[in-house]
Parts: structure tokens; C-alpha cells; sequence
């Protein structure tokens, strides 16, 4: 919030939010960013009809600026994001590669009191200015196999950076925040809970569209199961392919078919390829990706909705079925039991004999259908809906904007195998006396002879630089300032390891962090542990 003198108040003085910006720069066009994008757009429209008075600013890019420009009305506005524009910081932004730098300049350039990210990375994070993240999974630590090293790190760096830098934390699920305090040490106090719940994006379905929909498909109602997911490894299409032939031995003048939909990628025309080879040909099909309206009648029209994700957050397409008196089957892992609840027919999503166990049970019992219908109906009218679910989010940043600005210690533009990015940043909490060490190491291998390591504390006004030769280590030294704050380290020149080599790594890497140390005030804090100690 600006006074009349345009000076910021204090955080913890009696503020009230009156601007919101809502970081959507990670949006991408069409389905690839899965169910978070549905549920942001959902956020934004049900924050703007609970507060109509609330001037929210929509951070983009170009590649979403056309999209997002019709949500513009009243005081929801779209700002497209180009500091500096250039095509090339955009295509590293857009892949997520670009450091977390500070962007303080443009929290104040709209005059946002908080700051939100839908999508976790705290990118626009300003010290005056709070921040809320949603951290929707760590599905990168329960499964690292599903991800290349340079994305899985990329998410651990996202996901700390929210913990170091937001004020305040959400979570849809109780499991997620368990989650986020086993993994990140987050304390309790900072997470809220808020279900995704029912977004009731869909309305009443129209019978022109499921009937263009099941014709272009040559599909007829309760004639298949819906399965509705890109095709990323944890959502376990190759498992439920096992799982649909032996239910195709089991019973093979069963009538059913399974229908996915979701973005068309390499992946998806593996997985079909794999149906086809294993006989599965004539029972699955790929939808592709849908609009709202005709997905909503896919899923109105479908016999159950099959569920065998193995790691979910929440999983919204549970709660969307049951909305729709839609019976569910799905997995009895990770955040779905919180969703499901009494009210779906759930197995090990592991055990592909668990998978066809279940479908059998549902086609051959008597009945199950309809209480599992009746059942999940009964549950969504006590799921949170649009308007709940804003109201919360808002009692939230409320919360969020009066809180006292927590100043952690803690390192952000490192990997966890102790690389560099260009750009680093300090953090560090009040203290007398307190001292900062950084050692840094430039291999002998380096493609260049030495590298340039910038310091500056914008607070104090001073900056240091310093080089370091190849093959050597360097031990960096400064005094921290009393009240807290930050430091920004810039290294250059950069390289990428697949410019090297064969390496598929094609992270821009600086040197190599071997210690990171805060003394006085106590105990000396390791920020990063040197490599080979446990973390």
C-alpha cells in the first residue's frame, strides 16, 4: 500500500490489501501446464467477483498476453512482463531456467501491496512487499526418476525459494503440507490449507456438445471410462495399459473403452502406440486436448472416471467427477483418499491386478455404480467451492499483509550438486555482529581462465568483485548488516555442460559452491552443505 507521499507502510501496521499481482508469467498455451493452470484462471475470476473494489494486476508474457487479455475488466488488469525485453531472456524465463533474481522495480513500478504465485516460484519476491506461494506438489522428491536432473533441481529451487521468501504458504491438501514440512522444514504455522475443492467451471452441460463430442469420437454415454491427464510419468499410463489387457483376458466380451485426453506430445503417441501393440487398440483412444465445455460433456457422458495417478496433490478430476454425479475409481495414494474420501472405489495404483480387480468389481457388483454416483454427489456439495475457496485464499493474503517480514537465512541460485547460476542471492537474518564466508571452487576444466564473482548489498551501497583463476578455490568474506537483508552475486562468464560434451545438462552454470557459512549470533549456520554431507 502507497500513501498520498508515495511511501509504503510498514508491513505489520494496519494495512488493508487493495492491490493484488498474481505472477501467471509460468502460463503456457493449451493444456501444458496441467490442472494448475484451470485452478489459477479459476482463483483470479472467483478473487475479482468476491472483491470487486480489489485492483488485481496479472503478471504474463507475451506467449498467454492475448489469452489472459480476456479476463481485463474493471480492475483486473493484464501487465505483460519484458525486463529487459529481449527474446532471449524470455525463452530462458518461459523454460525456467532464468535465476530468482530480485524484481524489486516491479512490485513498485504497479504498486502491489502482496504479491501471489500460483505456480510457486517466487520470481517478482520483493523484502517489502509480502508474498504468497501455493506449493502444489514435491512430487520431484517422492519420485526424482520421473524428471530430468536439470528440471528436478529446478523444482527444488522453486520450492525453497517460496519457503525462504513467502510470508505465507498454501497447500490443497493435508498430505502436501506434510509434505512441505518433512521435506523443506517449512514450520506449521506458515502453511494453510485450502482444497482446490469444486471449481463448478463446467455449469450444466449442453446436449449439441456431448453429442458433437461422443460423434467425432464414436463413442456413445456410459459406454467408456474417462481418464483425463497429460501424459507425464506419474500419472501411470503405462501401468493402467498393463491393468486394461489382463482385464481384456479376464473378460473379453466385456464392453468398455478408455478414453484419455490431454495435450498431444511425444508421449501420448507412445502410449497409444504401446495399446495398439498390446491389443488394446479398438478400447483406447486419445481425445486430445479439450475446452471446458466439451471436456465437461465428455466426462458428463463417461461411465466412471479411472483415476491410477501414483502421485497426486490433490487431484482435481476426482472432485470434478463427483460434482457431476459421475462415479470415481482411483488411487488410494498420496492426496486422493483426502478427496475421495468414502466416495470412490479405490486400489493400489502399483498393482495393475489391483487396477483390473477394481474394474471388475465395478462392472460386476450390483448397484456399486449408483452408490458411488450418489455417494460422490453428496461429497461435492461439502467440497469448497469458486467463492469459498477465493474467500479463504483472501483471509490469507489478509493475514499475510499484517504479518511481521521474516527474514531467514538462507542461499537461493544454487543446485543441489553444488553448481551455481549466474546470479545468487543472500539472505540473512538481524544480528550483531554477524559475518558471512563463501568458498568457491572453478575447476581446472573450466572452458574459460577465470571467472568474474560480483557482491553487492543494495542496503549498505557497496559492491566487491573478485576473480578466481581455473583450478583454483576462493574464500569470500563480508560483514552482514544488523538489521538483516540480502546480498546479490553475479558470476561470469557462464558455460552449459551440453556445449561441452555429449551432456544433455544444458544449465548455465558459473563455479562451484563448497561452503556457505554464516558466523556470530550463535552457532555458525552452514547454508549449503560442502559436498558429500548430508543435507
Amino acid at each position: 500500500m502507497v500513501d498520498a507521499l508515495g511511501a509504503r507502510a510498514p508491513i505489520g501496521m494496519n494495512r488493508r490489501l487493495q492491490h493484488l499481482a498474481v505472477d501467471l508469467t509460468p502460463l503456457q498455451p493449451g493444456g501444458a501446464n496441467g490442472g494448475a493452470k484451470p485452478l489459477a484462471l479459476e482463483l483470479v475470476r472467483g478473487l475479482a467477483a468476491a472483491r470487486p473494489s480489489l485492483r488485481i494486476t496479472l503478471l504474463t508474457l507475451p506467449r498467454t498476453r492475448e489469452e489472459l487479455g480476456a479476463l481485463s475488466a474493471g480492475t483486473l488488469s493484464v501487465r505483460c512482463v519484458e525486463d529487459p525485453p529481449t527474446a532471449n531472456w524470455t525463452a530462458r524465463f518461459a523454460r525456467g531456467l532464468m535465476s530468482l533474481r530480485p524484481a524489486l522495480p516491479w512490485m513498485h513500478r504497479i504498486g502491489a501491496d502482496l504479491l501471489f504465485c500460483p505456480f510457486t516460484a517466487p520470481f517478482f519476491a520483493a523484502r517489502d512487499v509480502p508474498t504468497v506461494s501455493l506449493i502444489h506438489d514435491l512430487q520431484h522428491r517422492v519420485y526424482p526418476e520421473f524428471f530430468l536432473p536439470a528440471d528436478c533441481a529446478q523444482r527444488e529451487d522453486h520450492v525453497r525459494a517460496a519457503v525462504q521468501k513467502a510470508v505465507h504458504l498454501v497447500a490443497a491438501s493435508e498430505y502436501v503440507k506434510s509434505e512441505i514440512i518433512r521435506f523443506l522444514h517449512a514450520p506449521a504455522d506458515q502453511i494453510a490449507v485450502i482444497p482446490h475443492g469444486s471449481q463448478r467451471r463446467f455449469g450444466t452441460t449442453e446436449p449439441c456438445v456431448s453429442t458433437a463430442v461422443l460423434n467425432r469420437l464414436g463413442l456413445s454415454a456410459r459406454s467408456y471410462y474417462l481418464y483425463p491427464a497429460n501424459f507425464w510419468p506419474h500419472k501411470n499410463h503405462r501401468m493402467l495399459l498393463v491393468a486394461l489387457a489382463r482385464r481384456q483376458r479376464e473378460a473379453p466380451s466385456s464392453e468398455w473403452k478408455v478414453v484419455f485426453t490431454g495435450a498431444e506430445d511425444a508421449a501420448s503417441r507412445e502410449i497409444l502406440s504401446a495399446a495398439r501393440a498390446m491389443g488394446l487398440g479398438s478400447r483406447v483412444l486419445h481425445a486430445g486436448f479439450l475446452a471446458d465445455n466439451e471436456f465437461a460433456s465428455l466426462l458428463a457422458s463417461a461411465r466412471a472416471l479411472l483415476f491410477p495417478s501414483l502421485y497426486e496433490g490433490f487431484g482435481m478430476p476426482v472432485a470434478e467427477a463427483m460434482e457431476m454425479g459421475v462415479p470415481v475409481l482411483c488411487s488410494n495414494t498420496t492426496g486422493l483418499p483426502e478427496v475421495a474420501g468414502d466416495a470412490a472405489l479405490l486400489f493400489d495404483p502399483r498393482k495393475p491386478v489391483a487396477i483390473a480387480a477394481a474394474l471388475a468389481k465395478f462392472e460386476n457388483e450390483s448397484g456399486l455404480a449408483g452408490r458411488l454416483a450418489a455417494l460422490g454427489t453428496a461429497r461435492a456439495r461439502r467440497m469448497t467451492d469458486t467463492a469459498s475457496m477465493a474467500q479463504r485464499y483472501s483471509e490469507v493474503f489478509e493475514h499475510a499483509l499484517l504479518a511481521p517480514v521474516r527474514l531467514r537465512d538462507g542461499i537461493d541460485g544454487v543446485y543441489a550438486d553444488h553448481w551455481t547460476k549466474p546470479d545468487l542471492e543472500l539472505h540473512f537474518a538481524a544480528g550483531e555482529g554477524r559475518r558471512m564466508e563463501l568458498e568457491l571452487f572453478a575447476p581446472p576444466w573450466l572452458p574459460h581462465p577465470s571467472v568474474a564473482v560480483r557482491l553487492r548489498d543494495d542496503a549498505a551501497d557497496w559492491t566487491v568483485e573478485h576473480q578466481i583463476g581455473r583450478g583454483a578455490s576462493k574464500t569470500l568474506a563480508a560483514d552482514l548488516a544488523p538489521a538483516g537483508g540480502s546480498i546479490r552475486i553475479r558470476i561470469r562468464p557462464v558455460f552449459q555442460p551440453s556445449s561441452l560434451d555429449d551432456s544433455t545438462d544444458t544449465r548455465r552454470l558459473g563455479v562451484q559452491l563448497t561452503k556457505c557459512r554464516l558466523l556470530g549470533s550463535g552457532s555458525p549456520v552452514d547454508l549449503h552443505p560442502a559436498p558429500g554431507e548430508p543435507e
